[in-house]
């Protein structure tokens, strides 16, 4: 009994005496919100990064900032990566006479305000223009919905420290966004969205607190 007991005490002293290990760090939390270039999202999350995905395909982004305080609350994300804008572009080019490209603005400033007032670092996806559409939709739409995303993003104006995805300068080709990027005139392909992700870690670089 007495040698037990001297074994036990032993075992304790060397526990204690052992260096403490240090706690892994909790993943950083990255949130994709937005509309169907949100849902569609497929690559993975940058390295120490896990992500969750907030899509409303037909959205405009007046319905997609008020998913956000929601979407927050429950995520709590570190980071906040924004897609929303083409549907209202699509809503301007339709009906030229309406306040679309206005409201689209002050959505998504409204978004990257809110992000940050809760301490998240803000990424805003630029619009890019679209590519080939079909015939039908060239002859009803034209370049007017290109037209109003290049006028909802030259009239954004970010609160500190957000940041843009650059979408048109990550995705470029010769002319324009390279075809091999899009599955459509608008949509992303596997490898647009993985080009995109790449983007992602210089922007997010230094924010995200270990542990």
């Amino acid at each position: 009994m007495a040698a037990l007991k001297r074994r036990a005490n032993h075992l304790a002293l060397a526990l204690a005496l052992m260096p403490t290990m240090p706690a892994l760090a909790a993943p950083c939390r990255l949130l994709i919100i937005g509309d169907s270039l949100a849902a569609q999202w497929s690559a993975p999350p940058p390295a120490g990064w896990v992500q969750q995905v907030h899509g409303q395909p037909g959205a405009r982004a007046a319905a997609i900032a008020a998913a956000l305080p929601a979407a927050m609350q429950a995520q709590r994300p570190h980071a906040i990566l924004i897609l929303a804008g083409s549907n209202d572009a699509r809503g301007a080019a339709l009906w030229p006479g309406g306040d679309a490209v206005a409201q689209a603005r002050a959505a998504i400033a409204g978004m990257a305000r809110a992000g940050a007032a809760h301490g998240a670092r803000v990424l805003v996806a630029r619009l890019a223009p679209l590519g080939r559409q079909p015939w039908w939709r060239q002859l009803l739409i034209g370049d007017r919905q290109s037209r109003a995303m290049q006028a909802i993003m030259a009239g954004l104006v970010l609160p500190a420290g957000a940041r843009w995805l650059d979408v048109p300068a990550l995705l470029a080709g010769r002319s324009g966004i390279d075809p091999v990027y899009r599955v459509d005139h608008l949509h992303f392909s596997r490898a647009g969205h993985a080009r995109l992700a790449a983007g992602l870690p210089p922007l997010l670089a230094g924010h995200c607190p270990p542990g």
